[in-house]
């Protein structure tokens, strides 16, 4: 029996032996995938943090100068960036930036969407792809964009013209430093307001009759309880009028779970009745007055 030193000896005798080291190891030069452009650190966060010295400004990337888009910019003002390594194309604050892209553009070039998103993903908050539609057969073409948005935290917008792409940039910098609470309803907080909003949903009721019932029965409360012939002595307030008041107040917040398919379709159809007649002028009501 050969000991372990002779075994080992034969075997690095043989063709299929090589010495530690001196194996052949693949380096990122010589891989064979298409490198993407290198993501910004803190080293070279330059490229990342460029402000506009007008802070009103948008910041536009050097490579940006011939976008026929920046015509159309004319509510804000636009800053070209000294830095040509800017990793966006348009830096509308510290937090949000956006990429412009052609749908033809992206047709040629089908991967330079990719290393842009590798560029500037994960250093702001909103990141926005404005995507111009200038091809009709683009539905292929744009569900390729939509995914590599999707899947890398990015919001895409399409524009049909390049007024519009410029418009959408000149929102988002003007509402900037603006909440959500800019663009909610803003609610009355009267009573007479809450009154109305609540009553007029009832079809036919209009913002006067919601004035005389309240100067009839003084609550909404009371208008409720009221019955169909203590309704009717109200100025303007009709038989149909009373008929739909009075379903509204006493009919189940709920639809019971045991209808027929028939009454099902019937309580369809009265609904888009209901929602067409929203349309109308809701201060006549011909079937009443």
């Amino acid at each position: 029996m050969s000991t372990f030193k002779e075994a080992f000896e034969s075997i690095t005798k043989s063709r299929h032996y090589e010495p530690a080291g001196t194996t052949d190891q693949p380096t990122p030069t010589t891989t064979t995938s298409k490198k993407l452009p290198a993501v910004p650190t803190s080293a070279n966060a330059a490229s990342v943090t460029v402000n506009p010295r007008n802070p009103s400004a948008i910041l536009a990337s050097p490579r940006q100068k011939m976008n026929p888009i920046l015509k159309y910019l004319r509510s804000v003002p636009l800053e070209f960036s000294s830095d040509p390594n800017m990793v966006s194309d348009f830096a509308i604050s510290n937090t949000t930036v956006a990429l412009y892209l052609s749908i033809k553009y992206h047709k040629l070039n089908p991967e330079y969407l990719i290393g842009r998103i590798e560029a500037v993903k994960r250093h702001y908050r909103l990141r926005l792809v404005i995507v111009q539609i200038d091809d009709i057969d683009c539905e292929l073409a744009l569900l390729r964009i939509q995914t590599l948005c999707v899947s890398n935290g990015f919001t895409t917008i399409c524009a049909f013209s390049e007024e519009e792409a410029a418009r959408y940039l000149e929102i988002y910098k003007k509402n900037e430093k603006k909440g959500s609470e800019d663009i909610e309803e803003k609610k009355n907080i009267d009573y007479l307001s809450r009154a109305t909003d609540s009553l007029t949903q009832i079809r036919g009721v209009n913002k006067s009759d919601v004035k005389n019932l309240l100067r009839n029965f003084n609550s909404v409360g009371a208008v409720l309880e009221a019955p169909m012939e203590e309704l009717a002595l109200c100025a303007g307030i009709g038989e149909k009028k009373i008929a739909r008041m009075f379903a509204a107040f006493n009919e189940p917040f709920f639809a019971s779970q045991q209808k027929t398919d028939n009454t099902v379709e019937r309580d369809a159809q009265v609904d888009v009745v209901a929602i067409e007649e929203m349309n109308e002028d809701p201060a006549v009501d011909d079937e009443d007055e």
